[in-house]
């Protein structure tokens, strides 16, 4: 006889409204299979780009103007630019590695929101929302000033950053950079915030690599010292890249501190990045957009483009009779969500909620059905 028993455990997301539903069943405190309902209402994330250059969404999910799927917006650009050989002003390009500085930073803000909030570390919760809260009304701003959606057109960009914009994101990085001490405390110490990560949801770099992972996920099943976290977007050459330094100094390698703790150097290296383009955008002539050039003709292609969590899988189509693109994406977490038992099989009951929320699930509510 089994004796298998069946718990249900509950992921709340980033959002404070998403909960994703887990079936686990265990014997002896450790998991034999995880299961969940979500398969049936996960969906492709649909863009429309018209070429003019206004750029109307599709209107699903809800919350799809959210600053949380800008990479979207950006790969799906992207990807038709590289298509069509299409040439971007310096100035544009500047703003746009802006704008993805600032997606990764809420990206992973979100991610440290859900993983604190599954231990119910309050302190560094607390600071982690208004980290995420400040990159929101940063990109509030812009939205004042131009719809996010209708900001970043193929070409370059259809209008300017507000005035003041940089003057208060220098600031902005000021008050981060301060609530990011307490974090760190919690990585470099002696914590318990430590001892609950390490060595569970060890995830080996033959198992990245067997399930298709990529962006942190993968790199934190990595044996390496350092490297330079991929921007989606084509850096000018004389915008300089020092690498992040890793010091995998606690737990094994592919665990939940490790990507946990990967994702914090990624925040430190966003906010370097973003101190040195405040003075770089400054300084350079503005130029929004190069008219680009589209032949009319029926094209569907498929492409992969790096955002903050990774690779993006995007199906790109249109129709010879108009100037519309509609883009179907999939975010790296579509994977995960669709096979758990390799991230859970034979852990501890206790430990599955701490590594769910260290592989990042935020993306998927855009994935599910309204």
């Amino acid at each position: 006889m089994n004796n298998y028993y069946t718990d249900t455990l509950t992921l709340l997301l980033s959002d404070q409204k998403t909960e994703l539903p887990f079936i686990l069943e265990s014997k002896g405190n450790r998991i034999h299979t995880a299961q969940h309902t979500l398969t049936e209402q996960l969906i492709e994330i649909q863009i429309i780009t018209d070429c003019d250059p206004e750029q109307p969404l599709i209107p699903y999910p809800e919350n799809y103007y959210s600053p949380d799927i800008l990479d979207l917006v950006l790969a799906q650009i992207i990807s038709i630019e590289k298509y069509y050989h299409c040439v971007i002003p310096v100035y544009a390009t500047l703003i746009r590695v802006l704008l993805f500085e600032l997606h990764r930073l809420l990206n992973h803000f979100n991610y440290f929101v859900t993983l604190f909030q599954s231990i119910r570390f309050l302190k560094p919760l607390e600071l982690s929302s208004v980290n995420s809260a400040l990159i929101n009304s940063l990109f509030k701003e812009i939205r004042q000033h131009k719809s996010l959606d209708k900001f970043i057109v193929i070409g370059g960009i259809s209008t300017d950053i507000p005035d003041g914009f940089i003057e208060n994101l220098v600031r902005t990085l000021d008050t981060i950079k301060n609530n990011l001490k307490h974090i760190e405390r919690q990585f470099t110490r002696q914590t318990l915030f430590s001892d609950l990560l390490t060595d569970i949801g060890i995830i080996s770099s033959a198992k990245a690599a067997n399930l298709s992972l990529s962006g942190p996920n993968r790199i934190a099943s990595l044996e390496i010292s350092e490297y330079i976290p991929e921007t989606m977007v084509t850096l000018p050459d004389f915008i300089e890249s020092q690498p992040i330094q890793i010091d995998f100094s606690k737990g094994s390698i592919g665990d939940s501190w490790h990507r946990a703790w990967l994702r914090f150097l990624e925040i430190m290296f966003s906010t370097r990045r973003l101190s040195k383009l405040s003075d770089t955008i400054l300084k350079t002539d503005v130029i929004l957009m190069n008219q680009p050039s589209i032949v009319e003709r029926s094209t569907n292609f498929h492409t992969v483009i790096t955002g903050s969590e990774g690779q993006i899988k995007s199906t790109i189509s249109r129709k010879s009779h108009h100037f519309y693109f509609t883009g179907k994406h999939h975010y790296p977490v579509w994977k995960i969500t669709k096979n758990l038992n390799p991230f859970l099989k034979n852990e501890r009951l206790s430990s599955a909620k701490v590594i769910l929320a260290s592989l990042n699930l935020n993306p998927i509510r855009y994935h599910l059905k309204r």
